[in-house]
């Protein structure tokens, strides 16, 4: 399971009387495990434990400007927790 960067297009809404140039979509960046994609959704998780997943944001494909790849599979690329004692983490 990889760690990706998402980037999608969000939905801007007002709730008072505007014109249209007041309003505009903006890019939201979105980083967390991809756990599913297919052709009308990606799934994104913040977190994940013992099978289950937190925080998980549902983008519909369409919306999607660019998905990278942060990280392939990070469980080929742990290192010893010791590695990371003197470490601001």
């Amino acid at each position: 399971m990889d760690i990706v960067k998402l980037q999608f297009r969000d939905i801007v809404a007002t709730c008072d009387w505007t014109t249209h140039d007041d309003v505009e979509t903006m890019l939201v960046d979105l980083i967390g495990w991809l756990v599913y994609k297919d052709k009308d959704t990606v799934k994104i998780a913040c977190a994940k434990a013992d099978g289950e997943y937190s925080a998980v944001h549902a983008v519909p494909t369409g919306c999607i400007t660019q998905i990278v790849t942060l990280v392939s599979d990070p469980r080929q690329t742990q290192g010893d927790p010791s590695d990371f004692a003197d470490s601001a983490y």
